[in-house]
This record gives structure tokens, C-alpha cells and sequence, in this order.
């Protein structure tokens, strides 16, 4: 059987393809920032875009007024490493940054297709030090009508020293920066838990809604929380609507009410289902999708 889900890998980004429809484009290359800024600003491994199924673009990527914004991306940002405060988020501090290292597997086939890939939380200085090793597998799924594609992220010490995630307001967990032509008057935020972007920044959620308009038209993206995650059901931040001219930034940020120590020796896994859509849905419809993802069915096999 032909493969449904396929990769095109070209000039440093590898893109998943659903039928040949884009699906979402990672940048394993060093990307820099617009001609003119520092160029402290520049990053490997983060997804842009990511595409709703009519090919909508859905991410944004080094805007004005968050250089540091790359799409889906995920560092950490207050943390403790021997000894040391460490930012690996806010890239202009030149403390930490996060850099692809290789990928380790890539696959195509008629049912899913993806990547898993290595990604280093390097500590910055006269000597460079991995900090905090990340796989991230990335699967899409063959289907029409939404695109349904998984991100787990599986943490653990790039050296024999903990790693300390501090209690901190935004950082890690899986960060959305939203397309550029967003804003207050046409988009809007949902979570599980009723909230907007009036009231959702420190609650709590299984999932959250973004949808919002663009010159391509409306669509947008839902993204569900593993049961089994840390901190479940996750602390969230979201950029309120009259921030910045309602320009849209949300983060799932598992420490933002407690810290959290990674040890040598272990691993650390953090699970997400996105579902991109064009239009819009229910939050009925993103409940549903949100138990056929935290409860699956179970089959029992006897040999009777």
C-alpha cells in the first residue's frame, strides 16, 4: 500500500504531508531572525509552519515584538543547573538556547508518518554544556477533514547533574505563538474549563481552542493534554486579549505553580494531541476529541 503519510526534507526543514497536503514543516536548520535584528535571535528546532487541512497557515515566527517566538516551540525558561540560573527560553539573555542535534528516526506510511529527533538545552558560556537532552516524536495521522498529528516530548539529563524546572509564570510544556494577522477582533481562545482569554491565564485545562482569521480565511488548532502528564490538568498562560493588540501567544507551562527536578537516570515524558481545523468547532466536539484521546478503547484477546 502506497504511503498516505509522506516527508519532504529540503534547504534544513523536513515536512510532514497528508495526501500531499502540508500538515507541518520542522526546522531542523539554524533559522535567523529578519535582516537588520540581532541574530542572537536565531533557533533550530521548533515547528512553522503548522497548517490547518485546507494548507491555512496556523504559527507566527520571530515577530517584533517577541523575536524569540518560533511557532510550536518548547524551552525552558527559569531553571536551576549546577548551580546556575539558566534561560533557555529568552535566547537574548545568551545564558541557553536549544539546538536539533540529529534526527533519529523519520518514517512514512499509509497510517501515520513522522520523526523523532534529538534536541540539546545547551548552557551558553565559555564552555558550552548540554544541560537537558528532549526527543521529540512527532506522528500525523492519514484522515480527511481535521488533521489530527501527536507531540511527545521526552525530557532527560544531558549530564549526571538534576536539572531543576522552577516554579515560573511561562516556559516548556508546549508553547503556541499564533499567525501574525491575529488579533482581539478575529480570534479567539477556549479551554476545557470554560475560560477566554478574558479569564484563562493560571487556570487550569485538558485542552485548549484557537481559532482566528487570516487572509487565507478562518481555521485553527485544538490541542489535548495527556492524562498522565505532569502537573495534569496543566496550568496555562495566555497572552490577555488586550495585550499587544490581542495578538495571540499560549503556553502550557507545567511548572507554573511548582518546580520540578529531573534526575540523572530518567525519563521524563510530556504528551500532546493537536487537531487543526478549518472554521471552527464546538467545545462539544473538542470534549469528545479530547476523551477519545484520554480514554482509548481497550481490547481483550482470550483464547477461548
Amino acid at each position: 500500500m502506497p504511503a498516505a503519510v509522506t516527508l519532504k526534507d529540503e534547504q534544513g526543514a523536513l515536512t510532514i504531508r497528508n495526501h500531499d497536503h502540508p500538515v507541518l514543516q520542522y526546522n531542523y536548520a539554524t533559522v535567523y531572525p529578519p535582516a537588520g535584528v540581532d541574530t542572537v535571535f536565531r533557533r533550530s528546532g521548533f515547528i512553522h509552519p503548522a497548517w490547518s487541512p485546507a494548507g491555512k497557515v496556523l504559527t507566527g515566527i520571530h515577530p517584533k515584538d517577541h523575536y524569540h517566538h518560533f511557532g510550536i516551540w518548547n524551552p525552558w525558561t527559569d531553571t536551576e543547573f549546577e548551580g546556575k540560573t539558566v534561560d533557555f527560553w529568552n535566547i537574548a539573555k545568551k545564558t541557553g538556547t536549544v539546538r536539533f542535534v540529529h534526527f533519529i528516526s523519520r518514517t512514512q506510511g499509509a497510517v501515520w508518518g513522522g520523526f523523532k529527533t534529538l534536541q540539546a538545552h545547551v548552557v551558553l558560556g565559555a564552555t558550552e554544556k548540554d544541560a537537558l537532552d528532549e526527543v521529540w516524536d512527532i506522528r500525523a495521522y492519514n484522515g480527511k477533514g481535521m488533521q489530527v498529528w501527536d507531540f511527545v516530548s521526552v525530557l532527560s539529563c544531558g549530564t549526571t547533574s538534576p536539572i531543576t524546572l522552577k516554579h515560573y509564570r511561562y516556559g516548556g510544556g508546549f508553547g503556541f505563538r499564533g499567525h501574525p494577522d491575529w488579533n482581539n477582533k478575529n480570534s479567539a481562545v477556549l479551554t476545557s474549563a470554560g475560560k477566554t482569554r478574558r479569564n484563562a491565564d493560571s487556570t487550569y485545562m485538558r485542552w485548549f481552542k484557537v481559532a482566528g482569521t487570516s487572509g487565507e480565511g478562518k481555521a485553527g488548532m485544538l490541542v489535548l493534554v495527556a492524562p498522565d502528564n505532569f502537573n495534569f490538568p496543566q496550568p496555562i498562560r495566555v497572552w490577555p486579549e488586550k495585550d499587544l493588540g490581542g495578538q495571540v501567544f499560549i503556553n502550557i507551562s507545567p511548572t507554573k505553580d511548582r518546580p520540578w527536578t529531573l534526575s540523572y537516570g530518567n525519563e521524563y515524558t510530556q504528551k500532546y494531541r493537536v487537531v487543526t481545523f478549518d472554521g471552527d468547532i464546538s467545545a462539544e466536539e473538542a470534549e469528545a476529541l479530547w476523551n477519545d484521546y484520554a480514554h482509548p478503547p481497550e481490547v481483550t484477546v482470550s483464547a477461548e
